[in-house]
């Protein structure tokens, strides 16, 4: 009997999220199943757009102890994609623990937040315990926590999970991608361009799960001036801006930013071969600090009243020492050329050690590393 993992995660999987979160890789070395729990977890209502066709969907957790109970316990692995915020994770471990199965969480991708930038310890004494997290963590803990990088750690639910000697320190999932991009040379636009990150600010997937409203009331109130300041900005530097759509978002329509090219699912390459970056608080930063980009942060003022505003936009200025546009007040040439951020500088430098890879671990893909403690697991 082939040894089987079983990707398991909190929302339905999307199409690009099943190689995404190690399917391709893992398929090389086991029977791979996605299950989706977000009946679960989010309730009936919320509905991914490009469903992964071959995914199982789970409902109830009564439903899980059930279909899990038909599964060879011994050759079969259950790979956890969840939030650490969600109690229902853990009340997952215990389950799956008390059945006799082997699992893994996975922190892949740590985002700079305002919860992560201090140090480890000063991190953990401001937070508030949370100790039904923490105990059932600590009597039903995970056969390996695979990390991307120590920021990782400050998700964890207690100190007894960061002491334990299960946590493999990996990298983030968008080094994997610059891994696999990296010696490749064909542009996917020849000519010279700007590039936009595009955030999906008006219709986010994931402001329907969290039950987050957009900051913008009506499209216009942002696509607007986004157009204008594009307009401007090609104005006068010459280049065109090309569009690097949200993988999450499914624009039908292809004018909100002015008729320009929206690509989508290749963003790292986009980033590789731009002039210059505009975003705004996208992870794909990561991207544009890899390759040593020069870049822009833009906001507008509803940003100022929206969450992300103290969580993300104040701790990513203050942590690389740069400075945003405001492009809902008036802008020209100079104070442009004022807000340039360098992804080669020593802030720069220091966030890739803390928040994409660090130093020491191994330059070969996340899931392919994952797998081989797995292998090893399995063959106990």
């Amino acid at each position: 009997m082939k040894n089987r993992i079983i990707i398991i995660m909190y929302k339905e999987f999307e199409d690009f999220e099943y190689a995404k979160y190690g399917g391709d890789i893992f398929e090389k070395y086991f029977d791979v199943e996605a299950w989706s729990l977000s009946k679960f977890f989010l309730g009936p209502d919320i509905k991914a757009k490009d469903l992964y066709a071959k995914q199982k969907k789970v409902d109830t957790l009564k439903d899980f102890v059930m279909i899990l109970n038909r599964y060879h316990r011994k050759k079969t692995f259950l790979f956890f994609v969840m939030p650490p915020s969600m109690k229902k994770v853990y009340y997952l471990e215990a389950v799956v623990s008390l059945m006799g199965f082997r699992y893994s969480m996975s922190y892949c991708q740590p985002a700079l937040a305002k919860y992560n930038t201090g140090k480890l310890n000063e991190n953990l004494a401001k937070k508030r315990p949370d100790y039904c997290k923490a105990i059932l963590n600590a009597l039903f803990p995970p056969t390996f926590n695979f990390v991307a990088t120590t920021v990782c750690f400050k998700e964890f639910p207690s100190i007894w999970s960061i002491k334990r000697q299960n946590n493999i320190m990996i990298h983030s999932l968008d080094y994997d991608v610059f891994l696999k991009i990296q010696d490749k040379h064909e542009r996917l636009i020849e000519d010279k361009y700007i590039l936009f990150l595009d955030e999906s600010y008006v219709a986010h997937y994931d402001y329907q799960i969290f039950g987050v409203k957009s900051p913008f009331r009506e499209q216009d109130n942002y696509y607007l001036p986004m157009r204008i300041f594009f307009d401007y900005i090609e104005k006068i530097s010459g280049y065109r801006v090309v569009i690097a759509e949200h993988p999450r978002a499914h624009y039908s329509d292809r004018t909100i930013y002015g008729n320009r090219e929206m690509i989508r699912g290749q963003t790292a390459a986009l980033i590789r071969d731009a002039e210059l970056v505009l975003c705004h608080i996208s992870l794909a930063i990561d991207y544009v600090i890899l390759y040593q980009k020069k870049f822009i942060v833009l906001y507008l003022t509803e940003i100022m009243r929206f969450y992300e505003w103290e969580e993300y936009y104040i701790p990513l200025f203050s942590y690389l020492k740069i400075k945003g546009l405001n492009i809902s007040k008036s802008y020209n040439k100079e104070s442009i050329k004022n807000v340039i951020a360098d992804g080669a500088s020593a802030r720069c430098r220091k966030y890739q050690q803390y928040y994409i890879k660090a130093k020491g671990t191994r330059e070969a893909p996340f899931f392919e590393i994952a797998a081989e403690y797995i292998l090893e697991e399995l063959d106990k």
